[in-house]
């Protein structure tokens, strides 16, 4: 198959193709399947290398990924194993990919842990993952930077949001209403979102 496609005007195209799946969302979808408590199934996969990493890092985690490569092009990911991986064979990916910050908040909350190697990806400008991180750490995780990557942790099953936790004062100048700093839950879930 060729890269460059020439067409050739004065007649109009007619047939068919195959458009897969939004190649921005897979990923996000396959790590998804972490939380789950059974298998996932995952129809019109496209075929992308982000595809490939997020596979070999999910089967470092104990997921168990069926590349059913059938007409649907799909992926049965089975997470009922999922367990800590060799900070040595996640660090293999280091430099490939940015996906790994995606796996920390379900990593947290399956198994109180997780590490992501330095991250790589494209050069196209600063994509800061500063906002990744100050979310968990607003949800109670500690995160901790490593030579080769970020520790983080959590006490098990025990994210929660900050405006959820017991507030330390009932003094109303504390924080505004569903701050991070304030016990108080915002009056609405979109003023936390």
């Amino acid at each position: 198959m060729s890269d460059v496609i020439t067409i050739h005007g004065g007649t109009p195209l007619r047939g068919a193709i195959r458009v897969r799946g939004a190649k921005n969302f897979v990923s996000k979808a396959m790590v998804a399947a972490l939380l789950g408590d059974e298998p996932s199934i995952l129809r019109n996969v496209p075929r992308i290398r982000d595809v490939v990493v997020v596979t070999g890092l999910l089967e470092l985690h104990g997921v168990m990924v069926d590349d059913t490569r059938g007409e649907d092009c799909g992926l049965i990911l089975d997470p009922s194993n999922v367990e800590r991986a060799h900070v040595a064979d996640i660090d293999a990916h280091a430099g490939s990919s940015r996906i790994p910050i995606l796996f920390c908040g379900p990593l947290l909350h399956r198994l109180g842990e997780a590490f992501i190697p330095d991250l790589g990806g494209c050069r196209v400008g600063d994509r800061p993952i500063n906002y990744h991180l100050d979310v968990l750490r607003r949800f109670g995780a500690v995160v901790e930077k490593q030579p080769n990557g970020i520790a983080l942790s959590a006490s098990w099953n025990s994210l929660t949001p900050a405006w959820a936790r017991p507030s330390r004062c009932c003094s109303r100048r504390c924080a505004p209403r569903g701050s991070p700093n304030c016990g108080t839950p915002p009056s609405s879930p979109r003023s936390w979102i």
